[in-house]
């Protein structure tokens, strides 16, 4: 019996990311004890780098940064409702869209972190993810990423709306040119032959007129900051 069940439980390690499965079950029952978050606020989570998340020279690997991204993601949307609405709603899921993370500092073997989920902005289609990896015993942000989340079946706008925010916040200047680099790139492969990228364009599939708004806010934001720094 003992060989049968150890049987089983290899075959279920080889054929499925158990840890993946067993962690989201958990950041799910974690997200009803924990308070419950406003889109406006941060979602943080903790986490360790272990002797199975390192790479040759002993820093967290790459793959690390981007599981402990989507956990982040999930607390954020299990802890402010979106997932509730989403679920709600037949046919209708997020799917990630694209990602770029910019290393400033490698975290090295059992050293402590945390992740700081922030939604920067959204359109009819998306939502903008930063989020930052923090050592705990230093405050140092050893990087940062961006993460686009599409939704299929649903309006973005309508379900923030639900929850109580029907206005995005102004564009961040990065996320503009990040979405452009998307663009442009995803222009050479289609010129190449190689299709159209569903959603892939400047605000994921939004009207010309929040295109507009997108590049009128980046233009504002910009203003400001130079006006700031000639202040300085």
């Amino acid at each position: 019996m003992f060989f049968y069940l150890l049987f089983f439980l290899l075959v279920i390690i080889a054929f499925f990311d158990l840890y993946w499965i067993l962690r989201l079950v958990c950041t799910r029952i974690q997200s009803h004890l924990l308070p419950s978050l406003s889109i406006n606020q941060e979602s943080i989570t903790y986490n360790l780098c272990w002797t199975t998340d390192i790479d040759y020279f002993a820093h967290m690997n790459n793959g690390k940064y981007f599981r402990e991204m989507d956990f982040g993601r999930f607390d954020f949307y299990f802890r402010t409702g979106c997932s509730a609405y989403i679920e709600g709603i037949q046919g209708m899921y997020v799917v990630q869209h694209g990602a770029s993370i910019r290393y400033r500092k490698s975290i090295n073997m059992l050293v402590p972190f945390k992740l700081v989920t922030r939604l920067v902005f959204w359109d009819e289609k998306s939502l903008y993810f930063e989020q930052k990896f923090v050592s705990l015993h230093d405050g140092f942000i050893r990087a940062i990423a961006l993460c686009k989340n599409t939704v299929v079946g649903g309006s973005v706008k309508d379900m923030l709306a639900c929850l109580g925010h029907h206005v995005p916040p102004p564009c961040p200047e990065e996320v503009v040119l990040w979405l452009r680099s998307q663009e442009v790139s995803s222009n050479r492969l289609r010129m190449e032959g190689h299709g159209k990228s569903v959603g892939n364009n400047l605000a994921a599939a939004a009207s010309e007129g929040d295109k507009t708004v997108l590049e009128t806010n980046v233009v504002a934001n910009t203003t400001q900051e130079t006006v700031k720094s000639k202040e300085l």
